[in-house]
């Protein structure tokens, strides 16, 4: 079973793009709450390539295609335990899942070509391993990134 890593993103810039950005990445209620995260929402992996129907070279194509955009192999989600989503100031936002194996640096980057005017860091915190990546990335690129072992619970 591959190990579980906790992500924390948070996103700074101006309101209106902060808005944007959570519509296309969020899953939101019909009370206009945030309940989960889906990286499939804004890069999504065509449905003949995920569908029971598709052969196994059009899943293993599928698998390719996730892990470039997203750079998971498997779906982010909530858990109880997390909030997903906070407005934590007029000019930032934090999003809290969880994802199997790595974070989600190749989405993170991805998302930062398309909200040009964002500033992300994401932290992913190995809670197995009892280590964690953290990440500062703009314009598609990684402007800084360190890695820290013997993280306590």
């Amino acid at each position: 079973m591959g190990n579980i890593i906790d992500n924390q993103l948070k996103v700074g810039g101006p309101r209106e793009t902060l808005e944007v950005f959570r519509n296309s990445f969020a899953v939101i209620n019909s009370n206009g709450e945030v309940e989960d995260v889906d990286l499939n929402l804004l890069f999504p992996v065509p449905q003949n390539l995920r569908s029971d129907s598709a052969t196994e070279k059009q899943k293993e194509l599928g698998n390719r295609l996730q892990r470039l955009l997203w750079g998971i192999p498997t779906w982010c989600c909530v858990d109880g335990n997390y909030k997903p989503y906070e407005k934590e100031s007029e000019h930032s936002d934090v999003y809290t899942f969880s994802s199997a194996c790595n974070g989600p640096v190749s989405f993170v980057q991805h998302a930062s070509m398309l909200f040009d005017d964002l500033k992300f860091s994401l932290v992913c915190e190995d809670v197995c391993n009892h280590c964690a990546d953290f990440y500062e990335i703009s314009n598609g690129e990684i402007t800084s990134s360190k890695s820290e072992s013997g993280i306590e619970d």
